[in-house]
């Protein structure tokens, strides 16, 4: 998931890299400055429209780099031309699209994981897991994981 915080300094930083005030970048974004100091400092995150517009009027931004901070800020040499191209084969929801889908498995591994950890404990607690005389885990005991 996009931190509002951490992409809020990226975009301070290509600001930096513009050397371009927040009342600019609203200009060539067409939001208020006030939108662009509020996704700066984190207190909202950017819509789905404001990084689009700043994806195509800066098309040499990665966006790798503006959506989850990996890589460097700008592309290579060669996509830094002031045309609006997709040198990376994809669109910007086509992009998200595939953050969101790589989160969701995370979270259901995470979950995965978490389901397993409480059916141990169950076992646990049941008394069906440790030996009655020694308080050692027995041995062959298996537990089913959930497909993810």
């Amino acid at each position: 998931m996009v931190d509002r915080t951490e992409i809020g300094h990226r975009i301070k930083d290509l600001m930096y890299a513009k050397d371009i005030n927040q009342r600019e970048l609203g200009e060539k974004l067409g939001v208020s400055h006030t939108t662009v100091r509020n996704v700066v400092l984190g207190i909202t995150k950017p819509r789905y429209e404001f990084i689009e517009s700043l994806l195509h009027t800066y098309p040499e931004i990665n966006k790798e780099w503006l959506m989850e901070g990996k890589g460097e800020m700008f592309k290579g040499a060669e996509a830094k031309s002031e045309e609006s191209t997709n040198t990376d084969g994809g669109s910007i929801s086509d992009y998200i699209n595939s953050l969101y889908e790589r989160q969701i498995a995370e979270l259901k591994q995470a979950l995965n994981n978490a389901y397993y950890t409480i059916e141990l404990q169950k076992k646990m607690i049941e008394g069906n897991f440790l030996e009655p005389n020694t308080g050692e885990p027995k041995m062959g005991i298996e537990f089913e994981r959930v497909a993810a």
